[in-house]
């Protein structure tokens, strides 16, 4: 079995540094279709089939660790699962991408993930059918997590020559209700159903308390 560059499960977060792309990650994930940035989680939904209570669950446990520990505590760009991460071109990819990231290409049941910073966008550029989601407005997000960088913009020109995409303004995390007709709008972009509105509140939350928690340990 090869990679399939063709699929159109694969769901690519767009974003740039410290804006959140996979705290997004996991709120698409709460839908039992869309799988998890954890390789330990993502086996599991698999093998369980996950319902939305129990992979909210799940996402809440990981987030508590970051307040637990005192800095911030994320999955991983994609090398823990999947054997590759945005750093790495096509060529880079077809090496290292192992057994479980080329059957996820070659399946049709779940949507998958890839998180992807702005300056590697071409790194996936091969991936022709996949869902872009771009991440715009977030500079008091960034700005929050002390990682906001003016030389990271959000450029539109680059953005258009993705003919599936579709933009998400991450300043909605502050308002409960604009959040929630944010993501509504992306899953049905994805024509995906809409995962329960407290679970989704609840995660939102937390993002945005764990804001104030440092990126890195001290």
């Amino acid at each position: 079995m090869k990679l399939n560059f063709q699929t159109k499960n694969l769901i690519i977060l767009n974003y740039n540094i410290g804006a959140g792309g996979k705290f997004l990650s996991m709120c698409l994930a709460l839908n039992e279709y869309v799988l998890p940035m954890h390789k330990l989680f993502l086996k599991n939904k698999i093998d369980k089939h996950w319902p939305e209570s129990r992979s909210f669950r799940a996402y809440e446990s990981w987030m508590k660790m970051s307040e637990k520990h005192g800095y911030h505590i994320e999955f991983s760009h994609g090398d823990e699962q999947y054997g590759f991460n945005l750093d790495d071109d096509r060529s880079s990819q077809i090496k290292k991408a192992n057994e479980r990231f080329i059957k996820l290409t070659n399946q049709k049941k779940y949507f998958f993930c890839l998180t992807n910073h702005y300056y590697a966008m071409p790194n996936y550029d091969h991936f022709v059918n996949a869902r872009n989601i771009m991440i715009h407005n977030d500079e008091s997000v960034r700005k929050m997590r002390n990682s906001f960088d003016p030389a990271q913009k959000f450029n539109s020109e680059i953005i258009d020559d993705y003919k599936n995409h579709i933009l998400f303004d991450i300043s909605s995390v502050f308002d409960s209700e604009s959040f929630f007709l944010e993501i509504k709008k992306t899953f049905e972009w994805l024509e995906l159903k809409v995962p329960a509105y407290d679970l989704l509140d609840k995660l939102r939350e937390r993002f945005v308390n764990n804001l104030k928690i440092p990126l890195k340990k001290k």
